[in-house]
């Protein structure tokens, strides 16, 4: 699963697991069986770790916030620079920075610049999320003024040329047409946002390849210039603060008023459910996906979705139906997804199986079995439960991790998909196996679905899905919302 997609993944259901026409698998191999019972005890309840108190704040002289958090090699060093301003506010911004990888300076070539990085010890790296910037380097301490002044350099002094657009666009190209290759791009990236907003949706709002084609790249080189005309402020991980403050007040250069950030464009969901898009593969696997929105977000909607990720994907009962039914292989997974528009805080649920052709309705059967009703195995119960507290238990965030996971707490509670660990645990303590029922009741069972189905159409009966919905036969292209320059094979 893509860790920069557009929607943030709240919790996994259950993992993808393969069976296999095998009587030795069973509980037993899944969930390894102790002589200590069922006795919590002996899993520490997590300790309490307050971010805010790990993270020292500073000022530059520009008047720039810097966030410090200890790095415990001191010879290694993180420093980002993060402005609050993301591809919902301006769609060119991801396209912009992707291209500066392309780019050199009006001293130095492209290919000179990934030298000097390089003997330097340092990577950059940007990231382009939907209401964030991020451009980082990291790399030895010892040479963190030089990796400066380089980033510095490159964010002011960019430059383009006919030749490194022309390389961007093939690298457009080729992208997307892999993209279209890769069978979770297929499901998650681009059938789940066309069920959530329809046609309007974040995956779905790009610029196409024959715009870009017909595009002035200085449009998108004045975009990484004007960068400096936005108020970012820093993360630096590493040791000696004193040191970062005195090399970003010495290089990193402001204007004397900074403009405003423009409003994020909101995309609005739609109804979910009724809809059963068909999408050619030729192969001998098909892939069904299905997808729902189910319930709001809350710590204990996470945990119950993580205990039904043990209960259901590692359990005894998968294993057991596919005994029964004697598929010879089928992988099978689920994942709740949590909208990242700020808002907008409800789950949807994604639920997937591949299998070859001639197990497709069985699969089917199976998995319609599921969205019906969920078998209770207490004992089953017990071990998941055990395991998702030991999780909990051993949760360690250090280092840089401490920053991004206070970068998404107000007034002291996570305002995204995080919560405490000691939070978690103690809901998990008290959960019982009604719970579990219960949130199965309300966020997966006979709920109205959105179907993909992922394979050669030629040799599928569709038939078999009109239950869910009206079927529609759609091209990739479609799909990804690709023009037809973008040549995909299959």
């Amino acid at each position: 699963m893509k860790i920069g997609k557009l929607l943030a993944i709240g919790a996994l259901i259950f993992n993808s697991i393969v069976f296999k026409n095998s009587n030795e698998m069973n509980a037993q191999t899944l969930f390894k069986t102790d002589n200590n019972g069922f006795n919590y005890e002996d899993i520490p309840r997590p300790v309490h770790v307050n971010y805010a108190d790990l993270i020292k704040k500073f000022k530059t002289q520009q008047g720039q916030d810097l966030s410090y958090v200890p790095n415990n090699d001191e010879n290694l060093f993180e420093l980002s620079y993060i402005f609050d301003m993301g591809r919902h506010h301006n769609k060119k911004l991801k396209y912009a920075l992707k291209y500066m990888n392309f780019l050199g300076t009006d001293k130095l070539t492209n290919q000179e610049v990934k030298n000097e990085f390089h003997n330097l010890g340092i990577k950059y790296k940007s990231r382009v999320r939907s209401n964030k910037i991020i451009l980082t380097i990291s790399g030895l301490k010892k040479n963190l003024e030089k990796g400066v002044l380089l980033l510095e350099d490159l964010l002011n002094n960019v430059v383009s040329n006919e030749s490194s657009y022309k390389k961007y666009l093939e690298s457009v190209y080729n992208s997307r047409k892999n993209r279209a290759k890769r069978r979770i791009e297929v499901s998650l990236i681009a059938f789940e946002p066309l069920s959530v907003f329809g046609e309007n949706s974040p995956s779905r709002d790009i610029i196409q390849y024959p715009e870009l084609k017909k595009m002035n790249p200085e449009e998108f080189v004045n975009i990484i210039k004007d960068l400096k005309n936005f108020k970012n402020h820093f993360f630096y991980n590493g040791s000696d603060p004193k040191s970062i403050l005195s090399i970003l007040n010495k290089h990193h250069k402001v204007p004397k008023e900074f403009k405003d950030y423009n409003k994020p464009k909101i995309y609005k969901p739609v109804k979910i459910g009724g809809n059963v898009y068909a999408v050619n593969n030729p192969s001998n696997e098909v892939e069904v996906t299905f997808i729902a929105g189910t319930t709001e977000y809350s710590a204990e909607n996470l945990v119950l979705s993580k205990l039904m990720n043990y209960y259901y994907g590692h359990g005894l009962i998968v294993d057991k139906l596919r005994l029964e039914e004697n598929i010879v292989t089928m992988t099978h997974g689920g994942i709740f997804m949590l909208e990242s528009q700020e808002g907008i805080r409800d789950f949807r649920m994604e639920n997937f199986f591949i299998t070859d052709l001639n197990g497709l309705s069985k699969s089917l059967s199976l998995m319609k079995g599921f969205l019906k009703d969920l078998e209770e195995d207490e004992e089953l119960f017990e071990r998941s439960k055990k395991r998702l507290l030991e999780e909990y238990s051993q949760e360690r965030v250090t280092n840089s991790k401490i920053f991004w996971r206070n970068d998404v707490i107000k007034d002291g509670k996570f305002t995204s998909r995080h919560y405490y660990p000691q939070e978690l645990y103690d809901i998990m303590r008290k959960t019982t196996l009604k719970d579990l029922k219960d949130f199965y009741n309300k966020a997966i069972k006979d709920h109205k679905f959105d179907v993909m189905v992922y394979g050669d159409l030629s040799k599928i009966n569709l038939d078999q899905f009109k239950e869910f919905g009206e079927i529609k036969e759609i091209d990739l292209n479609y799909l990804f919302n690709f023009s037809d320059e973008i040549k995909i094979e299959q």
